[in-house]
C-alpha cells in the first residue's frame, strides 16, 4: 500500500536524522521568528515527518489558525496552545506511526512541539506549540476511573521566540470569517457534538497569523535576528 511505502521511507529517512542530537529549525511568522531545536533521537520518525513537510514546502505560507486557552474548557479538557497547519494550496501529508510522550520521554510542558492528530496514527502536518504546561495532552496508562491516554507526539521545544508565541496566543479569536473547509468541519462537529463545535469555533484566530516559511538552520542560532513587522 501507498502509506506503507511512504511509512518505510520516513522511518528510513529518521535513521539517517537521528545521528544527529538536535536539529534547529526557524519559524518565520509575520510577528517575527520563533526558534525550535527538534529531538530525532528521542522521536525520530516525527521529527523525520517534520523535516520531510518542510522539504516539501508544506509550510510555506500556512499559518496559525488556532489558539486554545484553559480559561475556556470544555469536559475538563483545560489546554494552552496554538496550532498550524499546512498551506491551504498544499495536499495533506500522509500520516504516521504515533510516538507518544512515552515513547520521547518528552511531556508537553511550556515550549515543546508536538503534532496534532485525530486518532492516535493520523498525525501528518498539523503541529502545536504547548503555551503552558498541559499534562493531560500526555501518555498515561489507565489507572483506576482514568482511562489510557495515548497523548501527542512530542518532537521539539522553542528555544527563542517565546514571546511571539504568547502574541500568536492572545490574539482576537472567534469572529473571523469561517473559510469553506472550516465550515465543513464545523458541520461535521455539530453532528456528534454542538457543544464542542462552539467550542472550537470560539478557538480560531480573527486574523490566520501567517507563517512564511519553516526552515532547517544551519547558522548560529544567536546571529538570528528577530524580524517585526
Amino acid at each position: 500500500m501507498l502509506r506503507d511505502y511512504i511509512q518505510e521511507i520516513i522511518i528510513n529517512e529518521s535513521l539517517l536524522w537521528s545521528a544527529k542530537l538536535t536539529i534547529t529549525v526557524c519559524i518565520k511568522t509575520e510577528l517575527g521568528n520563533i526558534i525550535a531545536e527538534l529531538y530525532p533521537k528521542k522521536a525520530p520518525i516525527t521529527v523525520a515527518k517534520f523535516l520531510d513537510n518542510i522539504s516539501i514546502g508544506l509550510y510555506e505560507n500556512s499559518y496559525f489558525f488556532r489558539s486554545a486557552s484553559s480559561d475556556e474548557v470544555l469536559n475538563n479538557f483545560a489546554i494552552d496552545i496554538i496550532q498550524a497547519g499546512k498551506a491551504d494550496s498544499k495536499t495533506e501529508a500522509c500520516p504516521i506511526t504515533h510516538e507518544s510522550s512515552q515513547v520521547s520521554g518528552l511531556l508537553n510542558k511550556t515550549g515543546i512541539l508536538s503534532m496534532s492528530r485525530d486518532e492516535p496514527g493520523t498525525a501528518a502536518s498539523s503541529f502545536f506549540i504547548n503555551v503552558a504546561d498541559n499534562p493531560v495532552l500526555d501518555f498515561q496508562e489507565e489507572t483506576g476511573s482514568l482511562a489510557k491516554r495515548e497523548g501527542y507526539a512530542t518532537f521539539g521545544k522553542i528555544i527563542q521566540g517565546m514571546d511571539i508565541v504568547g502574541a500568536i496566543h492572545q490574539g482576537e479569536k472567534g469572529s473571523r470569517e469561517l473559510t469553506d473547509l472550516d465550515l465543513s468541519f464545523m458541520e461535521e462537529m455539530r453532528k456528534n457534538n454542538k457543544e464542542e463545535a462552539h467550542w472550537m469555533l470560539a478557538q480560531y484566530l480573527n486574523r490566520n497569523i501567517t507563517i512564511y516559511s519553516i526552515d532547517v538552520v544551519t547558522e548560529n542560532v544567536d546571529a538570528i535576528a528577530i524580524e517585526k513587522t
